[in-house]
């Protein structure tokens, strides 16, 4: 359920005074769920769960969908960055590589010896990394399906991976408690960052690549410097395990969202907390490529999609088990989600 931390604009005022005395009993249940309110303190705006009429009709709107089965949990998706192909990282040890044109399956990757937990497309070169319960950084090459180079020095499982954006660095979080940057090209360790308190369970790179967030179990969102190692900030306010963090593509905004049924975004240059949606526990957090909307897959089985500037949320729903990764398309038009019921969906958003 999602519940409102702000006071309801009138033009929201008005339509659930419609609600309330429309006859229609789907209505009814529509105003009786918006009617809880959360007690935060918090003065921040929060996407509602129905704030315009505009929202009532995204609600019911019908999304095209499509659907990929898959032999294991879905653990990540990631589409290349041409958005020409698609790759899946899976509870049985192995990446899925598609084709968007028809979403033919072109290759299985193998060599991980445990589950993939996180993957990721090189922004310049047709190469893929993936990170492994079996404490491992992999380098694949697409077109061959050959796997170029293992990265080793995580001591527990390695849970997410990313690439920087001119594509020279990998970025890795772990069991360990640590974030690593590694060389692209060598597969040598650049640096070893400490700080958190736990697991390290997500990491994004900034669009400019001269910084990393990281969020853990520690409930801590941190940005590091990259050149530097050091730890620049930290942005306070979850207070259980983040498990998802992004960067908007312009930069300017964070994503995080948490076991404590928060979703977060962030003012990349004060620290602030812009906003917050409550009742959500996402496990994967993505901007789209305009940075106006987040989507978020959960442990409810549904993703959500939030408008941040008109403050609507819609909800999609399909998958029968968590949804651990969501995704945008490069065009923004299609979002994927991956979910422990071993499908991948498709969304025309």
């Amino acid at each position: 359920m999602l519940t409102l931390i702000s006071p309801l604009f009138s033009a929201a005022k008005a339509l659930l005074e419609d609600l309330k005395t429309d006859g229609d009993a789907k209505k009814q249940d529509l105003y009786r769920a918006s009617m809880e309110i959360d007690p935060s303190p918090y003065p921040l705006k929060v996407a509602p769960s129905i704030p315009t009429s505009s929202t009532l009709l995204a609600r019911v709107q019908e999304l095209r969908e499509r659907t990929l089965t898959e032999v294991g949990v879905v653990y990540s998706c990631a589409y290349s960055p041409n958005g020409e192909l698609f790759a899946v990282g899976l509870g049985n040890n192995r990446i899925s590589i598609y084709k968007t044109s028809n979403w033919e399956r072109i290759r299985s990757l193998s060599g991980h010896t445990d589950e993939v937990n996180g993957i990721a497309f090189s922004p310049t070169r047709n190469l893929i990394a993936s990170a492994s319960d079996d404490n491992t950084v992999r380098i694949w090459e697409v077109e061959t399906g050959s796997m170029l180079r293992t990265l080793t020095g995580h001591t527990r499982h390695v849970y997410c991976v990313a690439y920087s954006p001119r594509g020279n660095q990998v970025a890795s979080g772990s069991q360990d408690n640590t974030l690593k940057i590694w060389d692209a090209d060598t597969g040598s360790c650049l640096r070893t960052l400490s700080g958190h308190d736990s697991y390290v369970i997500s990491v994004a790179y900034s669009p400019h690549g001269k910084q990393i967030i990281s969020g853990s179990y520690d409930g801590a969102v941190q940005l590091w410097d990259v050149d530097t190692g050091e730890c620049v900030r930290v942005l306070q306010g979850h207070d259980r395990p983040v498990r998802g963090v992004a960067y908007s593509y312009q930069g300017n905004r964070i994503a995080s969202g948490g076991d404590d049924r928060r979703v977060r975004v962030w003012d990349v240059d004060t620290g602030e907390c812009l906003s917050i949606l409550v009742g959500y526990s996402p496990y994967s957090v993505a901007f789209s490529p305009k940075g106006n909307v987040l989507a978020c897959g959960g442990e409810d089985a549904t993703v959500k999609l939030w408008d941040i500037d008109s403050e609507s949320c819609r909800t999609l729903t399909g998958h029968s088990g968590v949804v651990r990764s969501v995704v945008f398309s490069p065009s923004g038009n299609q979002v994927a989600s991956g979910s422990r019921d071993e499908t991948v969906r498709l969304w025309d958003v």
